[in-house]
């Protein structure tokens, strides 16, 4: 079934490409592309199957004892990956979720400490209650018109109002938001 060249080609597909000599383009390219080579194919002929790609018993067993990298992974990493089961992916896990909840409880807590007090009131300006004349009686007429600035001794306060049509309990003109600066 096979031809006297050395290679053992697998019993899987059109037989005229099992029997292709060793030195056509299209057996080189084959023997490239899965990569056959003498030492594989001995070792295919001895039938030992299950160690695959490895050259012997010998050689599978040496890698599962050391942890050289195999492929750019530790040969036992790579076990467990696969399987799902070992300890480092369990690991891994593990320490990823720990550290979600770490952080998902650092940003909760910045939040929480990070929201600003609505609704504080400066010198009798209460937002939501005092009016414009409220304000303008307490602190004077504006700087600006168009901006809404008022000028102390010591500070700038810029008042929103609120404009237009405004909910139920708001009056146009309600100061919104009093921010200052000294």
């Amino acid at each position: 079934m096979y031809s006297n060249n050395e290679y053992q080609w697998p019993k899987i597909g059109d037989p005229a490409f099992r029997d292709l000599p060793a030195d056509s383009w299209i057996g080189k390219w084959i023997r490239r592309i899965f990569a056959y080579e003498e030492k594989s194919a001995n070792f295919m002929k001895k039938g030992d199957y299950e160690v695959w790609p490895f050259r012997s018993r010998e050689e599978y067993e040496e890698a599962l004892k050391n942890p050289l990298l195999l492929n750019g992974t530790d040969s036992r990493l790579a076990t467990s990956i696969r399987s799902c089961v070992g300890e480092p992916l369990k690991r891994t896990v593990g320490c990823f979720f720990e550290s979600m909840e770490k952080l998902l409880l650092s940003i909760l807590i910045l939040v929480f400490l990070g929201s600003s007090v609505s609704a504080r009131g400066w010198r009798g300006i209460i937002p939501l209650h005092s009016t414009r004349a409220d304000i303008e009686s307490l602190v004077g007429k504006p700087s600006s018109e168009r901006n809404d600035i008022y000028h102390t001794d010591k500070e700038f306060v810029r008042v929103d109002y609120a404009k237009g049509r405004c909910e139920v309990g708001r009056v146009a003109g309600t100061c919104l938001l009093t921010p200052f600066s000294p």
